[in-house]
């Protein structure tokens, strides 16, 4: 799923039962941008995804926050209570802002979620490896972003990353 900022989406339940929740926000890091509106991401979250992503840097322009829930909505059993990984972040002076409103976008500590904040999440239900159990994980990525593949985007580490998700 790629998914804007500033806007609801209408899929913020569905991610709730996922182990996801999403903000209204825009996320802004000023030690890691070239122009101040996208966020370069040089240090990624351990997991399948990212395992070859070590000498990348992938680009969000405009990217909202993608929290990973520490207990998802609704009722789970074991084997299906997702397990939610951050992929991609700020860093600690990153910030999620929710007031884009003002004439300098700073962060407030009053309003804002403060750094490191996940951009892009991957999220598994289902059993977990080495059960024996027939049936296979069902797997979710969602990323706060969607302008980072476009045409003009579409190289280097944004391409890598975003080919590793599809695989994965």
């Amino acid at each position: 799923m790629l998914l804007d900022p500033l806007r609801g989406v209408g899929l913020e339940t569905i991610l709730a039962d996922w182990g996801i929740a999403l903000s209204k926000d825009l996320v802004l890091d000023t030690s890691h941008t070239l122009s101040g509106k996208e966020v370069v991401v040089t240090q990624f979250g351990a997991h399948p995804i990212t395992d070859g992503l070590t000498s990348v840097s992938a680009i969000f322009y405009l990217a909202r926050s993608v929290l990973p829930l520490s207990e998802p909505a609704g009722e789970h059993n074991l084997l299906d209570k997702p397990r939610p990984a951050v992929l991609a972040s700020t860093s600690e002076n990153g910030w999620a802002e929710a007031d884009i409103t003002q004439s300098s976008l700073r962060f407030d500590p009053e309003t804002d979620r403060a750094g490191p904040v996940p951009i892009a999440v991957a999220v598994e239900k289902g059993p977990e490896a080495g059960l024996d159990v027939a049936i296979p994980p069902t797997r979710l990525v969602v990323i706060g972003d969607s302008d980072f593949i476009t045409n003009g985007a579409l190289s280097g580490g944004n391409q890598a990353f975003f080919m590793s998700s599809l695989n994965w």
